[in-house]
């Protein structure tokens, strides 16, 4: 059944080096799928995975072209709703040893595009790195945080200066910072969703990132996100009460 699905992967990309990673990782879902199911502390703090009828929902966008034929209910990829990818999703800095498909990098970042943004300019870049040596400086401007070592993937989300001044201060103080975030949030939820995982970091140096990526003055570095197969199972971080952070028409003690 992995060989019949494999072929389907093999559609997005010829290069083998692909291909093996996504093997990988589908061998590794599935037997994370299969410890989950048995692990009912495992499943709801990481991954929610349901069986669903078809792997129809896995990168649709990026293979409608292609016209493929997807499998019945014996061979899929876990998918979850909405609400459990939410809730269930958690900040992960440690991280097992295994590739992450560029597939599921390249559909991660369409999917953030798709978030909205100030009059639609999309004034947001990814810089994706593999690279050791520029992982390790991001590292180094990071702190000395882990991640961007440990994982096998970042993603550097930047903020584009030029693509936002037409709404002048405003535009680079705020709106491209909201731009940025979104597609972020939206990334990370993808991410989880396919069974990785991932951490958003904010505390790094701007002129460290920038040298590391060599960075245009007008691109802003705003988050490095490292991303790989979980090493951990965070728990739930404790969150206020509703009621305490909900304000009814105006502001209320």
């Amino acid at each position: 059944m992995l060989s019949d699905l494999a072929r389907q992967i093999i559609l997005f990309s010829s290069r083998s080096a692909e291909i093996q990673s996504s093997l990988s990782w589908l061998t590794d879902l599935r037997t994370f799928s299969a410890s989950s199911e048995s692990e009912n502390s495992r499943t709801n703090s990481i991954s929610h995975f349901t069986r669903p009828e078809s792997v129809r929902e896995h990168l649709t966008a990026s293979v409608k072209a292609l016209s493929v034929n997807f499998l019945s209910a014996e061979d899929y990829l876990p998918v979850m709703d909405i609400e459990s990818c939410m809730l269930g999703r958690r900040s992960i800095r440690a991280y097992r040893h295994g590739d992450v498909p560029d597939a599921v990098i390249r559909f991660g970042l369409e999917l953030a595009n798709a978030a909205p943004s100030a009059g639609n300019l999309q004034a947001r870049e990814f810089i994706v790195v593999t690279e050791e040596s520029v992982k390790k400086a991001l590292s180094e401007a990071a702190l000395g945080q882990e991640g961007p070592i440990a994982a096998p993937v970042c993603v550097v989300f930047c903020a584009n200066l030029e693509r936002i001044e037409s709404y002048g201060r405003r535009g680079s103080d705020l709106y491209v910072l909201q731009d940025v975030a979104a597609s972020i949030e939206n990334f990370l939820l993808y991410i989880h969703s396919q069974g990785f995982g991932a951490v958003w970091i904010g505390a790094f140096n701007e002129s460290g990132v920038s040298r590391a990526l060599r960075l245009p003055h007008y691109i802003r570095p705003l988050a490095i996100v490292p991303v790989g197969i979980p090493g951990e199972v965070p728990s739930p971080p404790s969150k206020r009460p509703l009621d305490e952070m909900v304000h009814r028409e105006t502001w209320s003690d």
